[in-house]
């Protein structure tokens, strides 16, 4: 029986080329492809709720080093049959809790979410935030009394969920899935059943390290932080170690999670005025960032934009002319992702409690002609492969 699918990070990777016709030029030499499958009545690969370590056994790893290759997201298995199939565990409904739609991120997942879901007949309930973090325990508890399977944390702290609220979910048998959290299921304190995270800090590192490397020792660096949240923190550690004391930072702005891309373009527009040297605007996340891109082409300055999330909109402005580097999350794969470990604990409860994803380097040099991160031809089709892992096709 097939019990997972998963890309494993080895190291930090990015694309090659997307080229102007939309023909992907890969050069992933640091991503593994892994699949572990078992036969009837043995183990699960991985960490699993019933404990037990990584193996290999019967998937092989297979990685992509030459350009022009396009590895397979998930390898070809039988489809599942039993109780663990996800045909056989009708219509569910999750309830998924986000920050703020303001963010292009979140209705970027909700769109691949809905995809997988889709394809197994399940509901998605929506909780938007809209910049509250103080709504979250009370959210989780109406979610619960409301009767949802589970909950998804997208990007929302596990420690924002609260002792009583966390009680309540685990009383109605509610498991509550992290999703880009910054936070590991070991690391949570009890409160996520399984995670679908990566670790960031190594990203941003690149990202510090790029910005010595292009602009050079004591250029001018501003930066918008968010201390709240365990992803923004992982970013700007690594982005501060990668730099090593060998830039100016002129100025940092901590994120207004209810203002979003106006406060960053505010607050761009006056550091643009104020520091005529300006280098570059670096912030954890794109959906905020692009605020800092609309200043850059307002104001005609040159001061490039590094930031993470992979969004269209940073994709856009990249085509506009502004100087912006991202590392983008694959959304629509950590979507069909979370959408698997869901089936594992819905189902026979064997899943993975930690899963990782890549992120891949975007700027001018690769941008997409159109759109977004074109995720079906580096991953192949998510739908198909999922449908066939799960006997729902």
């Amino acid at each position: 029986m097939t019990d997972r699918f998963r890309v494993v990070r080895k190291g930090v990777g990015s694309i090659g080329s997307f080229g102007r016709g939309g023909v992907i030029v890969l050069a992933i030499a640091a991503l593994t492809m892994l699949l572990a499958a078992c036969g009837g009545g043995s183990s699960t690969s991985g960490t699993t709720a019933g404990g037990g370590g990584a193996s290999n056994e019967g998937g092989g790893a297979e990685e992509s080093k030459a350009e022009g290759s396009t590895p397979a997201a998930f390898a070809k298995e039988e489809i599942p049959q039993g109780s663990n199939s996800a045909a056989g565990l009708g219509k569910k409904t999750i309830g998924m809790i986000v920050i703020t739609q303001a963010s292009e991120v979140f209705p970027e997942l909700q769109a691949g979410t809905k995809k997988s879901f889709g394809v197994l007949g399940w509901e998605l309930k929506l909780v938007d935030l809209n910049g509250d973090i103080s709504k979250v325990p009370a959210d989780v508890e109406n979610l619960v009394q409301s009767g949802v399977d589970a909950i998804i944390l997208a990007s929302v702290e596990p420690s924002f969920v609260g002792k009583q609220a966390l009680a309540v979910a685990k009383k109605a048998g509610v498991p509550i899935i992290g999703q880009s959290t910054g936070v590991k299921q070991a690391e949570s304190g009890g409160v996520l059943t399984a995670s679908v995270d990566t670790d960031l800090t190594p990203y941003g590192k690149k990202e510090g390290e790029q910005i010595v490397e292009e602009f050079g020792e004591g250029a001018e660096v501003a930066m918008v932080i968010d201390q709240l949240a365990s992803t923004g923190k992982a970013m700007q550690k690594g982005v501060e170690a990668g730099m090593a004391g060998k830039t100016k930072v002129v100025a940092e702005h901590q994120l207004d999670y209810a203002k979003l891309v106006p406060d960053v373009t505010a607050t761009s527009e006056q550091w643009l005025l104020q520091y005529p040297n300006l280098k570059v605007i670096w912030c954890p996340y794109d959906g905020a960032c692009v605020g800092a891109g609309q200043a850059i082409l307002t104001t005609g300055k040159e001061t490039a934009v590094m930031s993470m999330s992979g969004t269209a909109g940073a994709f856009e402005q990249m085509r506009e002319g502004v100087n912006f580097t991202t590392w983008a999350i694959p959304l629509e794969y950590v979507s069909w992702l979370t959408t698997d470990v869901l089936v594992g604990i819905l189902g026979e409860g064997r899943y993975e409690k930690s899963n990782e994803y890549p992120l891949v380097k975007v700027d001018q040099s690769n941008v997409p002609s159109s759109g977004g991160l074109p995720e079906e031809e580096i991953w192949g089709n998510l739908e198909e492969e999922f449908s066939q892992r799960w006997g729902v096709k």
